[in-house]
């Protein structure tokens, strides 16, 4: 598993029965420290570290024993945390997708978060099912509501960024953004 990813041992989470998928995303949004791995246990997905080459970055794949998220072992702290997210969403909202595909059923993503071409494409994954990932993994990792509190806390970009796992130039600019005025 990826227990060296916090840097703690843990035990297992077993699923919850009588919870949606996206309480369970909702409910973990609000987390300071969003556990992935937890929640990947919750949603009953398998998190797995596999040695990819260094412009993979993870995968969603459906097996036979039933859906894993595969994560890059070469890469850092923040983009594994951002890439666990991006595939979860995938699984939240493509699975479907994911399982129309001939051949290997999974979803590939690269340094871009998408792999356009070659064996492993998923030609019913678009740019614009990327979009909505990349779209969730940061409400998952950054929502409004967890970073408005954090900064009437008094909280900063480099106190929030270690906090909830989070580069801290990213931190400053969702902050920019939650800042600026709604048109």
């Amino acid at each position: 598993m990826l227990n060296r990813l916090f840097g703690r041992n843990r035990p297992d989470v077993a699923p919850v029965d009588d919870v949606s998928e996206i309480t369970m995303f909702g409910d973990a949004a609000q987390e300071e420290f969003v556990d992935l791995e937890a929640l990947c246990a919750r949603l009953g997905v398998t998190l797995d570290d596999q040695p990819f080459r260094p412009d993979l970055n993870g995968t969603l794949e459906r097996r036979s024993a039933g859906w894993f998220i595969c994560v890059n072992s070469g890469l850092g702290l923040h983009q594994r945390r951002f890439t666990i997210a991006h595939e979860i969403a995938h699984y939240l909202m493509h699975r479907d997708l994911v399982a129309m595909r001939d051949g290997p059923m999974r979803v590939t993503d690269d340094r871009n978060h998408r792999q356009m071409e070659g064996l492993l494409h998923n030609p019913h994954i678009l740019p614009e099912h990327e979009t909505q990932a990349n779209r969730m993994a940061f409400q998952l990792l950054m929502g409004e509501r967890k970073m408005r509190r954090l900064m009437e806390e008094g909280l900063d970009a480099g106190q929030i960024g270690p906090l909830i796992g989070m580069p801290i130039r990213t931190v400053e600019v969702r902050l920019r953004g939650l800042r600026e005025p709604t048109a």
